[in-house]
């Protein structure tokens, strides 16, 4: 039987079980667009402090934008305050959200100090009533659902717990990064803390970290039997993943992009963020995303530091034409006269 399967978060029905993670500074609308472009079966916006929707923070806000593309889109939210996120919830589904996720994972500093983010973890029974009042809240067919880590720390893995409390105060699923608050980003992820968790609840179970590769979501889902898959930093720069990962899980090969299937890829990256941003933002936004897009192709720090030059759509169009693939590295420093003229505006 295939891997891949469609997922049901409570009234929403998805065709496939990829989902792109929320990524600060990274899951902007035209990023999401791109991924779904390529085989995410639902994107999430940046996370979200229910404050500062709340208060009217114009960057909070901003956050809350999606485009018809995207759909079906889910916003996380991060608080501790119960009312805070019932009040930014109804501004997300205004905005089109068409699922609210709660932040119960986000490690760093400055979330874990205001006591939301993995924070939460410490308080399962705040948890159970912040999701509780969010279900009664927000309409039937919009799913309530939670992101967590296994625990806080190596000596509180209460990952099962927090599930189990979180699907008997009405989640539609849960997402498990495999690590605590305490080990960040380091370390290895525990598959057998996501296979517990799957254990506890019947509600779908997401697993979540290190899907770097294909393979790696496949033994994410065979050793764990989670119901679906988050990719996060696996995807920046790397779109392709959700259709490889879709390939292996079906039983087919799953060949790496090759340098024109990454160029029309960098390209459509452009032209999103033109679309989304306008041309002058476009053209600086890109300066961003081009550094993911080049990973490891020979001649990329070249090609990133004289991109960075670049002031118009129409030369970045170009260059991107022009130099990226073979030329990325084999590109002379005594050859200049043919790149500038390829660059020259008529």
């Amino acid at each position: 039987m295939t891997l891949y399967r469609p997922l049901h978060v409570g009234p929403l029905h998805l065709d496939g079980n990829l989902l792109f993670a929320p990524l600060s500074g990274v899951s902007t609308s035209p990023v999401r667009k791109l991924a779904r472009e390529f085989g995410a079966n639902l994107v999430y916006s940046e996370m979200v402090k229910a404050q500062g929707v709340v208060h009217g923070n114009i960057k909070s806000r901003h956050y809350l934008d999606m485009d018809p593309d995207e759909h079906p889109v889910g916003v996380q939210l991060a608080d501790a305050d119960a009312g805070a996120l019932v009040e930014a919830a109804h501004a997300a589904i205004e905005r089109g959200a068409d699922l609210i996720d709660l932040n119960c994972g986000c490690p760093v500093k400055k979330v874990v100090k205001t006591e939301c983010g993995a924070a939460l973890l410490k308080d399962p029974a705040l948890i159970g009533r912040i999701i509780a009042a969010l279900r009664a809240a927000v309409p039937p067919h919009i799913p309530v659902t939670l992101k967590i880590r296994v625990g806080w720390d190596s000596s509180s893995k209460n990952g099962p717990e927090v599930a189990h409390i979180a699907e008997d105060n009405g989640a539609a699923m849960v997402t498990v990064h495999g690590r605590t608050r305490e080990q960040l980003y380091s370390g290895q992820v525990d598959l057998s803390m996501i296979r517990l968790v799957k254990e506890r609840v019947s509600i779908p179970v997401i697993g979540n970290g290190d899907i770097l590769t294909p393979e790696d979501a496949k033994r994410m889902i065979s050793e764990t039997g989670c119901d679906g898959i988050m990719i996060g930093r696996g995807a920046v720069g790397n779109p392709w993943i959700f259709g490889r990962i879709r390939a292996v899980l079906e039983g087919r090969h799953a060949p790496e992009p090759g340098v024109e299937e990454k160029r029309r890829g960098l390209v459509r990256m452009f032209a999103l963020l033109c679309a989304s941003h306008g041309d002058y933002k476009g053209v600086r936004m890109m300066r961003k995303f081009v550094g993911w897009f080049t990973h490891g192709i020979p001649g990329g720090k070249r090609f990133r530091g004289d991109m960075m030059e670049i002031e118009s759509p129409a030369e970045l169009s170009a260059f991107i034409d022009f130099r990226f693939g073979v030329r990325m590295g084999g590109f002379d420093e005594d050859e200049p006269s043919e790149m500038s003229a390829a660059l020259k505006p008529e």
